[in-house]
């Protein structure tokens, strides 16, 4: 499954650097970008369905990260978990 990585900070490169470290863990990186449709107040990692939520929780206990159900803002990415980062 498929881990896509999103900068919500405004910390240059964080989800570039996250992801190499979350590829150097095993995981299977997507896309990496930004997010700015909304401000998050902490690092989350969100999912879709049953499946995705127990990879979300194995991310987040990597990242320190707390874990949600994917909201509306972020429906048009692809299929995998997605990693917002605050900073």
């Amino acid at each position: 499954m498929q881990v896509h990585v999103l900068n919500n900070s405004t910390v240059s490169g964080l989800a570039g650097r996250t992801a190499d470290n979350l590829r150097g863990s095993g995981w299977q990186v997507g896309e990496v970008g930004n997010y700015s449709a909304s401000a998050l107040s902490a690092t989350t990692v969100f999912y879709s369905n049953d499946a995705e939520r127990q990879v979300a929780e194995r991310v987040a206990a990597n990242l320190g990260a707390q874990v949600a159900p994917r909201p509306v803002g972020l429906s048009g990415h692809s299929a995998g978990v997605v990693v917002v980062l605050t900073g």
